[in-house]
């Protein structure tokens, strides 16, 4: 993170496990060194995760994935120092919708707005987004109409949808 944007939550040893409902049964999926947030269970593919790093802020890789058994843990989409990362959520069954933030005149060095991946190939597309002249203040900070905040997509992947950090839904 910049030095005007600090990470508000610090590292921690923390996972994710699993209940069995029928039992009441808790084990392990995955030991993690930092804080869990936006967990999801794909509503297509019940064994795959979909969980960020959450920082309260940027984080230097947020995205991850893991299988319901453990194995396959990974980075979801690999972040360059000028990617701010944020609200990830399964869309399809194939594709995770999130944003690349740029709020910011350093983050509009390179493309943001909302991105998909393909889970089956790491496959990545710039889905669209918008500039508007209407400001937001959030923290004390005031933005300017650079992007989307939120999305997701339709079920048949024809449609994106994104909140902007005014309110604007599009």
């Amino acid at each position: 993170p910049e030095s005007n944007q600090p990470v508000k939550i610090k590292p921690t040893l923390t996972g994710i496990r699993k209940m069995n409902l029928k039992t009441g049964e808790v084990s392990m999926v995955c030991g993690l060194e930092f804080k869990v947030g936006h967990i999801q269970a794909s509503r297509f593919h019940g064994d795959e995760i979909v969980f960020c790093n959450e920082t309260g802020g940027d984080a230097f890789q947020r995205m991850w994935y893991v299988k319901s058994d453990g194995s396959e843990l990974r980075p979801l989409y690999k972040e360059t120092a000028l990617d701010w990362v944020t609200h990830e959520t399964f869309a399809t069954e194939d594709y995770v919708y999130f944003n690349v933030l740029g709020f910011q005149p350093r983050l509009r060095k390179q493309a943001h707005g909302i991105f998909r991946i393909n889970l089956r190939n790491d496959d990545i597309d710039v889905v669209g987004q918008v500039e508007t002249s209407t400001p937001a203040v959030i923290d004390n900070q005031m933005l300017g109409g650079k992007g989307f905040w939120h999305c997701n997509a339709s079920r048949d992947n024809k449609w994106a949808a994104g909140d902007t950090f005014a309110g604007s839904v599009w």
